[in-house]
């Protein structure tokens, strides 16, 4: 499988479904969980070195730094966030309804959240502008969370217009990791 990306604004979306592969960026990594995700990396020759903003070096999320994660809730959110909270981090998940125990419960036994490197925030992907105070000074986004229907572009279209504008009003998240589903991309017909 190949990756690509575009640039759009500050971010770069990335998509496993297109078959070219731009010289300069995209790798495909598997995690510990065994989901795929998609890292923009440099080019061989500056292995090592993310890239982003037209090629320019993008300093690393500090040790013991702030990330926001969306669809927390979920089972590959769920273990992005125990897996930033494993190495140090502070994490914002980011939940549909922070008072739904039978979704949140799993977050709250999670050893970060009684020491506090752990916070629930309500965030309906749905209402425009529901990140814009979660994820302001937070050093990085990982985006799990997913539209509850690909059927309407207008729609999904508003969804990643709101998420991107929240991360560029935010004006500290210097990195942003989107995942995806294969959903995206195919339409029943």
């Amino acid at each position: 499988m190949r990756a690509s990306s575009r640039r759009r604004g500050r971010l770069w979306i990335c998509s496993a479904a297109r078959p070219s592969v731009p010289r300069s960026y995209g790798s495909i990594e598997v995690g510990v969980t065994g989901a795929v995700g998609l890292r923009a990396t440099a080019p061989s020759r500056h292995s090592g070195r993310a890239l982003s903003n037209g090629g320019k070096r993008v300093a690393p999320i500090p040790k013991g730094g702030l990330v926001a994660v969306t669809g927390a809730a979920g089972f590959i959110g769920g273990w992005v966030v125990q897996r930033l909270l494993d190495r140090g981090y502070r994490v914002r998940a980011c939940v549909r309804n922070i008072d739904d125990l039978a979704r949140t419960g799993f977050l709250r036994n999670m050893g970060g959240y009684a020491s506090g490197r752990l916070t629930l925030h309500n965030a309906d992907l749905d209402q425009d502008g529901c990140f814009d105070e979660i994820f302001r000074g937070c050093h990085g986004v990982a985006h799990v969370s997913h539209v509850s229907s690909y059927d309407d572009h207008v729609y999904v279209k508003r969804v990643c217009d709101h998420v991107i504008a929240s991360i560029n009003a935010s004006r500290s998240v210097g990195r942003v990791i989107v995942t995806s589903s294969i959903a995206a991309i195919l339409s029943e017909a």
